[in-house]
């Protein structure tokens, strides 16, 4: 067995894990010397823990990596060398450790991005940011209800799953811009609220129904009703001259027959790139759709890209639709196929100078 002396010349020779097991193992008392300076910002707890006396190095403590698992003790002892504001954001903290360490927490951003207990908040209620639990903290009525003069209503109003009762009581405390565009809301509670609410809100983020929509037609906002709200064909109609048609074309399900019917109001972009057109329906408008979005988004025959072959975007052609390699052959000459298919045409090329060569000898 070697001695205590030689064992600690050769742990001179080791660093960081290696350096800390061996002293581990052969009773030494480790050295901040022998660790390097990444392994110390990363492992400084862990290191107190082990019997590393960092005393030698605790002002650089404050440049030490967050993401490790502090204790009390640790933070107790280095409470005053510690990057508080960097712990408090990135690393989790238990309430325990929130409750001993309270006087030395950067408590705006415990109250950001810890996960805390409303019993927590309730001790410490003089010392979290109320604007910050209100918008980042998982708050029940109950408690929003017992601390409305501290709680920040337009975060509680946009953040915050609220129901139409609490919305009812709260209602000259809440942001109505932000309840319109961030609570699900029913017709018969907008409805009561129409002259607060935000109708280009409530057009855009509220499921309504068609009725409804006929009903404040002079309200809502008809480029989200258009955009945002599943319409029929029968309500489109009737309000053609309301819709925008863009919208329209993009966001709403069309069959044929509609498209045909307003075949001048529709925008042919969108139809050509989300509807889903027969080749039948193609060839008719042939002039009015665009055939690059037609070569990119809708499903095409060889028959029917043979047949368009000079109005087809042969790039999206060979990029996105099924070809089979006798199509591929037959327009390899043209130039059209740079993409997926290239490599399938070199090998063709190469086993057909191969087979030549053969020939010759």
């Amino acid at each position: 067995m070697l001695d205590y002396d030689c064992l600690c010349k050769i742990s001179q020779h080791l660093k960081d894990l290696d350096y800390l097991r061996f002293c581990n193992e052969c009773g030494i008392e480790p050295k901040i010397e022998n660790f390097t300076e990444d392994y110390f910002k990363d492992n400084a707890v862990k290191l107190y823990h082990s019997g590393v006396d960092l005393n030698k190095v605790k002002d650089n403590l404050k440049n030490i990596s967050p993401n490790q698992q502090f204790t009390v003790e640790f933070a107790k002892q280095f409470k005053d060398y510690l990057n508080w504001k960097n712990i408090c954001r990135r690393s989790k903290l238990s309430e325990d450790f929130i409750k001993k360490l309270r006087r030395s927490l950067h408590w705006k951003s415990v109250s950001q991005y810890q996960t805390l207990s409303e019993g927590i908040i309730r001790r410490f209620k003089d010392m979290v940011e109320w604007t910050a639990i209100s918008a980042h903290q998982k708050l029940t009525e109950e408690f929003i209800h017992d601390f409305k003069d501290r709680v920040d209503w337009e975060f509680i109003s946009a953040r915050q799953k609220l129901s139409e009762e609490f919305m009812r009581d709260s209602k000259d405390r809440l942001n109505w811009e932000d309840i319109s565009a961030s609570q699900k809301l029913s017709e018969e509670f907008i409805r009561d609220f129409k002259d607060r609410l935000n109708w280009g809100d409530i057009s855009e983020n509220q499921i309504l129904s068609e009725e409804f929509i006929c009903e404040f037609k002079d309200r809502v906002f008809w480029l989200y009703i258009s955009r945002n709200q599943k319409l029929s064909e029968g309500f489109i109609r009737d309000f053609e001259n309301r819709v925008l048609w863009s919208h329209i074309s993009h966001n709403q399900k069309l069959s044929e027959g509609f498209i045909r019917d307003f075949k001048d109001r529709v925008d042919w972009l969108h139809i050509s790139a989300h509807q889903k057109l027969s080749e039948e329906f193609i060839r008719e408008f042939k002039d009015c759709v665009d055939w690059v979005h037609i070569s990119a988004h809708q499903k095409l025959s060889e028959e029917f890209i043979r047949e368009f072959q000079h109005v087809v975007d042969w790039g999206y052609i060979s990029t996105y639709q099924e070809l089979s390699n006798d199509f591929i052959l037959e327009f390899k000459d043209s130039g059209c196929f740079k993409n997926k298919y290239q490599n399938y045409l070199e090998s063709e090329d190469s086993s057909t100078d191969d087979t030549s060569s053969d020939s010759e000898d």
